[in-house]
């Protein structure tokens, strides 16, 4: 569950109804220190959404007067999927490591027996999903604006040693309903980036999966790869492949034609076109990498 974005809504919240539980222990992370926190300072707002161990509420938090998305994992639905707490705790660890204005902002995380609890910052629009289903293709300037933003936080997630490993348009966060500024979200399968082993495991959504993660050990780049998938989609409205059932999604992305796909993009520029290219190279030893994606003639001013 990573969506944490709400829409802005005329009716009337419902303020009154706290989340009732005992305090609450915050968890400590990289300090020998435990601190403690309520529940109970949560007050409930709206229901935003529910994935299939996790729900997000709207919640204001009651000492700060700020509103906030509150997620809450179920340790016993984590069980009954095979999935480690352990996942959680580093879900936690890597959002208290970043510290970017264009990456989702991390308040507090605590745990009691049966859930954990991670607190973020509140996005008052959607996610780019929801505008590309409204808008459809998007115009070239206004996904420039995205794009860039999204390599800036990509850039500095890498320079942390962090790769997201589920970058898609439901992870990308507008901040408010009327702006394309943008917040990347959902770190739930990010991983720490291991610069002598490598990278295992088949983690991310299946049409953004870059081809080395379905031959095992991959990299950063995998990020980017993803980066040029949305930017493909940005400017179509459509992914460039499909397969209705994923049974052969493997070997779609793995021989990828670029001079096919390119067919499909109209009324953009050249320069986009390149970029493009050059985020979806199936060698990633090739790969562009966010930071040199940014210095590309297509982000330039007198473009």
């Amino acid at each position: 569950m990573g969506c944490i974005s709400i829409k802005n809504k005329s009716k009337k919240s419902k303020e009154n109804k706290c989340l009732e539980s005992k305090t609450s222990r915050i968890i400590p992370l990289n300090s020998e220190e435990t601190y403690t926190s309520q529940l109970s300072d949560y007050i409930t707002i709206e229901f935003l959404g529910a994935g299939s161990f996790a729900e997000v509420l709207t919640s204001k938090h009651i000492p700060s007067q700020t509103y906030r998305a509150l997620k809450i994992i179920t340790k016993s639905r984590l069980a009954d999927q095979h999935i480690n707490e352990q996942d959680t705790l580093k879900e936690i660890s890597i959002l208290q490591k970043l510290n970017h204005d264009k990456i989702l902002n991390f308040y507090e995380s605590f745990e009691d027996e049966t859930c954990f609890y991670i607190a973020t910052e509140l996005c008052k629009g959607n996610t780019l999903y929801n505008k590309l289903k409204k808008q459809g293709k998007l115009q070239e300037p206004v996904a420039k604006n995205i794009m860039l933003q999204m390599l800036q936080a990509v850039d500095y997630i890498h320079s942390q040693g962090i790769v997201h490993r589920d970058l898609k348009p439901e992870n990308i966060l507008m901040n408010s309903g009327d702006s394309d500024d943008i917040k990347i979200a959902d770190f739930g399968n990010a991983c720490e980036l291991n610069t002598s082993k490598g990278i295992e495991g088949c983690f991310g959504s299946l049409y953004y999966l870059a081809p080395e993660v379905f031959d095992g050990k991959y990299n950063e780049k995998v990020d980017i790869w993803s980066c040029g998938i949305i930017a493909y989609v940005l400017a179509t409205g459509q992914p460039p492949f499909f397969d209705g059932n994923g049974t052969n999604i493997k070997e779609i992305v793995q021989s990828l034609n670029f001079e096919e796909i390119k067919k499909n993009i109209r009324g953009y520029s050249d320069d986009f076109t390149e970029l493009l290219c050059r985020m979806l190279d199936i060698n990633p030893e090739n790969r562009i990498s966010a930071n040199e994606a940014q210095k590309h003639p297509w982000f330039s001013p007198q473009h």
